[in-house]
């Protein structure tokens, strides 16, 4: 993605985003490189109980090329050939989240190395009391 055209960069405390306006052309030839993964947009919600992942815009992922840290089992009950698309989310406990200290969202396929996705740091007194 090193040939955007334009940058934008809005700055609302405590977040900031970044946008690249990127030719599509040159930017779907970079897709296709070996070391691509997919483009998603995300969401993270931490409640007491629960934390949901939320796959809000993008590619759609197979879950078959999903791994989850630091420990396997927080990702659980997994139908084999599901996908991960717009709208879909993952639920996981927060106090076993809280207790592996993050949770770390690899993509893994046979071409590359797994890639992250998406990776958070679990404050044990960080949550929502909704």
């Amino acid at each position: 993605m090193s040939n955007a055209a334009a940058v934008e960069i809005d700055i609302e405390e405590p977040r900031s985003t970044v946008r690249a306006y990127i030719d599509r052309e040159a930017f779907l030839e970079e897709r296709t490189s070996v070391h691509s993964v997919p483009v998603v947009t995300r969401g993270l919600e931490v409640r007491e109980k629960h934390t949901t992942r939320r796959h809000e815009a993008g590619e759609t992922v197979p879950l078959d090329t999903v791994g989850v840290g630091p420990n396997e089992s927080l990702l659980t009950d997994i139908s084999p050939g599901a996908h991960l698309g717009p709208g879909d989310t993952l639920e996981f406990d927060s106090h076993h989240l809280r207790d592996a200290g993050s949770l770390v969202i690899e993509y893994r396929n046979t071409e590359t190395h797994p890639r992250l996705l998406f990776a958070s740091d679990f404050d044990p007194d960080q949550s929502d009391s909704r």
